[in-house]
C-alpha cells in the first residue's frame, strides 16, 4: 500500500508539473481572445500585446515573474521527488507529501486573487475578462484530492495495523 501512495502522489504531483506548460489564463475582451498566458510564462514572466484603443500598433506590455505561480511550481516539483526519493527508500512521509499539497494549492488559490485584483486595478474597461482555463483548474484540484487521498489511505492503514 506504502508503494501506491508514493506512486499516486508522485504522479500527481509530476501532473500538475506538466499542466504549468498549459494556458493557464485568457483575457478576452468581450468575447474576443487578446491573449493566453501558461502556467511557465507566469513563472519566467512574459511579454503581451494589448491592442490599440485608436487604429495602429498594439501596445506591448512586460509581466514579471509571478512568486505564486513559481512557489506552486516548486512546491510540486518537490512533492514529485520526495515521493518518488520516499519509494526508492521503500518509505513514506504523508507529512511532506501534504505539505507540499497544501503550499501548491494554497500558492495557486492567492495567484487567482492576485490576478483578478491586478487585471481590475490595471484595466478600466469592464468588458476586460480573466479566465482561468482549465490547466489552471486541474493543477487546483490535484492537490485537493491528494490531501483527501492521504487521509483515506491513513485510515485505511490504522485499521490493517490494529
Amino acid at each position: 500500500m506504502e508503494k501506491r501512495i508514493n506512486i499516486i502522489s508522485a504522479s500527481s504531483f509530476a501532473l500538475v508539473c506538466f499542466l504549468f506548460f498549459l494556458p493557464f489564463i485568457n483575457i478576452e475582451c468581450g468575447s474576443q481572445k487578446i491573449f493566453s498566458v501558461t502556467g511557465i510564462e507566469l513563472v519566467t514572466g512574459f511579454t503581451y500585446q494589448i491592442p490599440s484603443p485608436e487604429k495602429g500598433a498594439n501596445i506591448s506590455k512586460e509581466s514579471n515573474m509571478n512568486y505564486f505561480a513559481l512557489l506552486a511550481l516548486l512546491a510540486s516539483c518537490i512533492g514529485c521527488i520526495g515521493s518518488l526519493l520516499d519509494y526508492y527508500h521503500k518509505r513514506i512521509r504523508r507529512d511532506s507529501i501534504a505539505l507540499a499539497s497544501v503550499f501548491t494549492f494554497i500558492a495557486l488559490l492567492a495567484l487567482q486573487v492576485q490576478m483578478n485584483s491586478r487585471i481590475k486595478s490595471e484595466v478600466k474597461t469592464i468588458l476586460v475578462r480573466l479566465n482561468f482555463e482549465i490547466g489552471y483548474w486541474i493543477c487546483l484540484a490535484i492537490p485537493i484530492f491528494l490531501i483527501l487521498f492521504l487521509i483515506l489511505t491513513k485510515n485505511q492503514l490504522d485499521n490493517k495495523q490494529s
